[in-house]
């Protein structure tokens, strides 16, 4: 084994206010490229994100469960255990769609990304999965019965360790709907 842990506190649930650390339920995200991510440092859990100059956060629908956010642990027997996370949303873009001209079979540009997805939920938190370890899209599905937009999860690849959560601020949130500035000459 690893890493042994032990737990420290009581796991029953607490009155009155719901804790910071609950998931609810998705509001909004955004997806990011990786390479759209120049670098991030962590404190306290609290990631700061540095993008490339004209990088820019792309919304995604979160409304009627369109996006679904699982996770789960990545157990090895060498290295401790770590977030496997599985991102599940449906494509309404009539721009990124999954037959683009894309020769030989090849799947899409959405299909082959590389993202880092930052999501707010109901509690007001708002979490960035897949930094430094992007999520790669693990499922690519079109049902003609059950609906006309193809669904994508995006998570953790089979070889891969696992992945990080890190909180984000909401302003930060927010500002990565704005392409990022380009940095200035000389710099």
């Amino acid at each position: 084994m690893a890493c042994i842990g032990e737990i420290s506190a009581a796991l029953a649930m607490p009155c009155g206010t719901p804790s910071p650390y609950e998931m609810g339920q998705p509001v909004s995200a955004k997806l990011l490229n990786a390479s759209g991510i120049e670098s991030f440092t962590v404190t306290s859990g609290r990631a700061f994100v540095t993008r490339v100059g004209g990088a820019i956060g792309y919304d995604v629908t979160v409304a009627n469960n369109s996006l679904t956010v699982s996770v789960g642990l990545k157990s090895q027997d060498i290295t401790p255990g770590a977030y496997d996370v599985s991102i599940t949303f449906k494509n309404f873009s009539v721009l990124q769609n999954a037959f683009a001209d894309t020769p030989g079979g090849a799947v899409d540009d959405l299909g082959r990304a590389e993202l880092v997805v930052a999501v707010e939920y109901s509690s007001g938190e708002v979490r960035i999965y897949g930094l430094g370890a992007p999520l790669v899209c693990t499922e690519l599905v079109g049902d003609s019965t059950a609906s006309s937009y193809y669904t994508y999860t995006f998570g953790v690849e089979d070889w891969q360790v696992g992945t990080t959560i890190h909180w984000l601020s909401r302003a930060d949130y927010v500002a990565l709907s704005t392409p990022a500035p380009a940095p200035a000459p000389g710099a």
